[in-house]
């Protein structure tokens, strides 16, 4: 059997799997409502699964597990890693696709609408019918092959990569699907499972870097399956000055960096830590690369269990005056997100801080980011400091003419904490309507800066339009509004 789902959930869902033929075959249902158009009506579902007519005519049990269920599948699907465990056979995956294709039969028509205005979404389909369909499979194999064991196993392989095809369709907006529609879609989410976990390290790391940010989520997820395996080419390539230089590294070396980070990211210990820091180390002389804003605001997330190896290397860099202000900056907001509320160590922080944004002596522009961080941490010591570096921008002494003032001093001690933005998890980078989300801000930025935003019906390039999103009260670290992927401070804050 596969354990797909958690043991606590197997007997609340019992009477349910020996109605569609299984464990495998109701994960395999409720696979296909998820997947289903939204406007399908959900009665039928629940009638032929469940021998109800609602959810709340579900026991709390069932209800619970059913729950939970829905929403591990739902995690896997928007993700992008949508997966059967390691080891699974190809007859257990065909009654996963027996159930899938009972969840497709409940709402065949709405299925059928899709299909037809998503061709790649109905071709996805294929896997799944052949697994159960002999007849299907006869059409592609040689003849009176197609019931045998390596037919089944050739087809198998492809119904998990076939899933998060058809995800994608069901989760993109209007946006990303005129982009799956205008042009070929990289099948990356083809990838498959036997295949990743064959490819060597080195292997894996050209993939990372030939595929620059449209990277799968699976690929990532078998790089971080490697553990401390793959750790030290992730801290060489980090190490590795020249990958830095905005002169010797193309795209897909600079992308590639972004990768090793984030794979770090979601392990622990001391040679993550280690190669971790190796990588922090660069906002020594690179500070003001870009790379820096694709991280915020996941610095906590990022240094989960690696705290005691990268706090020494930020406090330095902190410290450094041979350092950019942007690259002291970035030091400092990312040695205070390794710190939890109260945690012994976190005040000595900021009172350093404070120290420096007071110190004539220091960076005027580090001065003015500081300020920024002491709002974000207000703490009553500081206060008459804050007021202090306003009073020097009003002077005209600003250097990056960022836009605080007493006001912002003021809201920052005597206004409610308002609660932190969710960031999300910093692997939702790797999530596929993510990448084409990215490729249409990409496409964006190409026509702002060519001054034309596309072709009209009448076959002249219209101008663009100035870009306006109604956001509530923005703080400096929030991520910008405009969609760069910048923190507002160090984008829009100042702009206009």
């Amino acid at each position: 059997m596969m354990p797909l789902f958690a043991d606590h959930q197997v007997p609340p869902l019992t009477q349910a799997a020996e109605r569609l033929g299984g464990l495998e075959a109701l994960h395999g249902y409720l696979t296909a409502r998820l997947l289903t158009p939204e406007d399908a009506p959900v009665e039928d579902w629940f009638v032929r699964g469940f021998a109800v007519g609602s959810l709340d005519a579900l026991s709390e049990q069932t209800h619970e597990a059913l729950y939970e269920a829905l929403e591990a599948i739902a995690a896997a699907l928007r993700a992008g890693n949508f997966r059967f465990p390691r080891g699974t056979g190809s007859a257990d995956i065909a009654l996963w696709c027996a159930g899938f294709v009972q969840g497709i039969e409940v709402a065949e028509s709405f299925w059928c609408a899709r299909n037809d205005d998503y061709l790649d979404a109905g071709k996805a389909l294929l896997p799944i019918h052949a697994m159960i369909n002999p007849d299907l499979r006869e059409m592609f194999a040689e003849p009176g092959q197609a019931d045998d064991a390596s037919s089944l196993d050739e087809w198998s392989v492809l119904v998990a990569p076939s899933v998060r095809k058809i995800a994608i369709y069901h989760f993109a907006d209007d946006e990303v699907l005129e982009l799956l529609l205008s042009e070929d879609d990289p099948f990356y989410e083809q990838f498959r499972d036997e295949e990743l976990a064959a490819a060597d390290d080195q292997i894996l790391l050209e993939r990372l870097q030939d595929l620059h940010d449209e990277v799968p989520r699976v690929l990532i997820d078998e790089c971080i399956r490697r553990g401390e395996a793959m750790i030290p080419r992730l801290h060489a390539l980090l190490a590795d000055e020249s990958n830095w230089s905005p002169d010797s590294a193309d795209d897909g070396v600079w992308w590639s960096l972004v990768h090793a980070m984030n794979i770090l990211g979601a392990q622990s210990g001391e040679a993550a830590g280690a190669a971790l820091a190796a990588g922090l180390a660069q906002l020594r002389k690179h500070g003001e690369d870009e790379i820096w804003d694709w991280f915020h605001p996941h610095y906590a997330q990022l240094s989960s269990g690696k705290e005691a190896h990268i706090r020494p290397v930020l406090c330095a860099i902190m410290e450094d005056g041979t350092v950019s202000a942007y690259g002291r900056s970035i030091a400092l907001d990312w040695l205070v997100s390794t710190f939890r509320a109260g945690e012994e160590g976190l005040e000595e922080v900021l009172d350093r801080a404070a120290a420096i944004m007071g110190d004539p002596a220091q960076d005027p522009d580090l001065r003015e980011l500081i300020v920024c961080t002491l709002l974000d941490h207000p703490r009553e010591r500081h206060r008459s400091a804050l007021l202090e570096q306003v009073r020097i921008n009003d002077a005209g002494e600003r250097g990056l003419d960022y836009a605080f003032g007493v006001a912002d001093v003021e809201d920052a001690f005597n206004e409610p904490r308002r609660p932190a933005r969710d960031p999300g998890h910093f692997l939702s980078f790797y999530d596929p309507i993510a990448i084409r989300q990215r490729k249409l801000m990409w496409l964006k930025e190409d026509e702002r800066a060519n001054g034309f935003a596309s072709q009209s019906d009448d076959g002249l390039w219209a101008p663009v339009e100035t870009y306006v999103r109604e956001t509530p009260k923005l703080g400096r670290n929030d991520p910008c509004p405009c969609g760069s992927g910048r923190k507002y401070k160090k984008c829009c804050l100042n702009k206009g």
